[in-house]
């Protein structure tokens, strides 16, 4: 189970973004994927969410 949480791409990869939270200082994502084909940009605010076995997704931008 993942919770949903605010965050800001800080990087964009070949396998996806990387995200850093906004809720939980520290946290960064590894390369994730959106749900839907949108594209973001480096500083776009997104809603995502972390899984515990290491993957996750960009829900949409915030």
């Amino acid at each position: 189970m993942g919770n949903i949480e605010r965050g800001k791409v800080k990087e964009i990869s070949d396998s996806g973004y990387v995200v850093e939270s906004l809720d939980r200082k520290g946290i960064v994502s590894p390369p994730i994927e959106p749900i839907t084909e949108t594209t973001y940009a480096q500083n776009d605010m997104v809603l995502f969410v972390l899984f515990s076995d290491g993957t996750g997704k960009i829900i949409s931008g915030a």
